[in-house]
């Protein structure tokens, strides 16, 4: 929540109506979430002022219509192929962490 309200009221707006829509939705148009493919992911894409704020997210089913649950992971803002990995690594690091928390 930190990397969404440390930015602009456009953007907090847009990332309230776009979680709405993973609330109410089970499906939702790839331009808004996409499956990172290799890893346990997906993304949440925030398009503002010419710019991709990204937040990484998991869910508690295999198939994203069944979810019922997701798991806000850590944002970035997308500028290269690099940021996609270093933001991989910090959301396994995070879920990891959770898992021990809740005992998973």
């Amino acid at each position: 929540m930190n990397f969404v309200e440390a930015n602009d009221p456009k953007l907090i707006k847009k990332f309230q109506y776009l979680l709405q829509i993973l609330i109410e939705q089970k499906r939702v148009h790839s331009d808004i979430v996409k499956k990172l493919i290799g890893t346990p992911f997906y993304e949440l894409r925030i398009k503002v002022n010419q710019e991709f704020r990204i937040i990484l997210f998991t869910i508690d089913h295999d198939n994203f219509a069944e979810s019922n649950n997701a798991i806000l992971l850590n944002g970035h803002i997308n500028k290269s192929t690099k940021d996609y990995l270093n933001a991989i690594e910090i959301a396994k690091a995070l879920l990891l962490k959770y898992k021990k928390e809740n005992n998973e």
